[in-house]
């Protein structure tokens, strides 16, 4: 009976030293309370600066002192709690930052070399890397940071701040090459390093838009059209995309028109050309290089006044024909095109022309002379080019 009754009073005492050790401000639970992570930094070391292991004020001097081996061998110690890591980094990265921005290349690169080593994967470090490497004209070794940089990033902002970081680096470079003789050429150094921006990131449009400028600069047009095509949608640059390919394709247009030339039909030593008033009257016209204003015989005249809009302008003036000087009355027509060639608002006259059924009147130099023309005459067609 003895044995049970002394079986049962430790088993009481059992349960009174756990409910006193489980109440609020036991020396257990406080233990165990001031383990809790501490999310703000300046807290965080404060509270690490009250262990004789870490010490946030000595870490600083060290860094201010370019103390690199002490500092790594402390950043780098397995035993170094996860908190203390923390605020150490932040330090470090603070200390590298301003570094960077005093322009102090050559402590910050002493850091760097040996911060790559231990934090491969950091891109506060490689970025700082990427900066250094710039600043040494390595521009191909610091293009290809920036992008270990942005691959190591996690966060939205940052990687755009590397994008466009990256950009600056490409638009340097292209910009200085652009003043230099084959500066466009696909081999240069310039050219390489933007073919290895969209290699690593073909749907930035930034990048796409930066090629497709260089590619029209340097004549390929039919490339810089091509990468436009790649581009997706963006919501910034969409407009600028648009209006890029617009261009692209109505010069590439010209050219090709430039290229074929326009046919002509060959009357005696002549040459004719059909010409386009309004948009509503097509008339058949010598090419007088002679004649300063477009002509027209009375018949065309009267034609063209019936089915479009002509204008009497009022005035008159004297034309030199084969039977002499003559006062002319002075017309204004909205357009007159030869292919797709077209200028607004061009003088025309009425002169006594022979009425044949192939010659409608002259084709003068008030809208020649606004191109760049020839005429090969054994293929009979006539070329034009927009001027400067």
């Amino acid at each position: 009976m003895s044995k049970v009754i002394s079986y049962i009073l430790v088993f009481a005492l059992g349960l009174v030293a756990g409910w006193y050790l489980a109440q609020p401000g036991s020396s257990r639970n406080h233990s165990v309370a001031s383990l809790q992570p501490v999310s703000n930094v300046a807290n965080l070391a404060n509270q690490s600066a009250q262990n004789d292991s870490w010490d946030s004020h000595n870490f600083e001097q060290q860094l201010i002192l370019n103390q690199v081996e002490s500092t790594f061998k402390f950043l780098t110690r397995p035993d170094l709690p996860a908190e203390h890591l923390v605020v150490a980094k932040k330090l470090f990265h603070q200390h590298l930052n301003g570094l960077f921005k005093q322009r102090q290349w050559n402590r910050l690169s002493q850091w760097i070399e040996r911060a790559r080593y231990f934090f491969y994967d950091d891109p506060e470090i490689l970025r700082l890397a990427a900066e250094i490497e710039w600043q040494k004209k390595d521009y191909d070794k610091a293009l290809n940071t920036y992008f270990a940089a942005f691959d190591a990033t996690w966060e939205p902002e940052a990687k755009q701040q590397l994008l466009t970081r990256i950009e600056a680096l490409l638009s340097s470079r292209l910009e200085i090459k652009d003043q230099q003789q084959n500066s466009l050429n696909p081999q240069s150094t310039a050219m390489a390093l933007l073919n290895i921006a969209l290699e690593k990131q073909p749907q930035y449009a930034p990048f796409v838009l930066m090629m497709a400028n260089k590619l029209e600069a340097s004549g390929d047009l039919e490339g810089a059209l091509y990468q436009l095509e790649l581009a997706p949608y963006s919501e910034h640059y969409q407009d600028e995309i648009d209006n890029k390919k617009a261009s692209l394709m109505a010069t590439i247009a010209n050219l090709e028109q430039q290229t074929q030339g326009i046919a002509l039909l060959k009357s005696g030593d002549h040459f004719v050309v059909d010409v386009v008033f309004n948009e509503a009257v097509t008339l058949r016209l010598l090419i007088d290089t002679g004649a300063s204003v477009t002509a027209l015989s009375a018949r065309a005249l009267a034609k063209l006044n019936q089915a479009s809009r002509l204008r009497d302008t009022g005035n008159q003036v004297r034309v030199n024909t084969a039977n002499g000087a003559i006062v002319s009355k002075l017309y204004q027509i909205d357009s007159m095109r030869i292919d797709d060639w077209s200028q607004n608002n061009i003088e025309i006259l009425q002169v006594p022309l022979p009425e044949t059924q192939e010659i409608d009147g002259l084709l003068g130099m008030n809208f020649l002379s606004q191109y760049i023309f020839s005429i090969d005459q054994s293929q009979a067609r006539l070329y034009l080019q927009p001027r400067p």
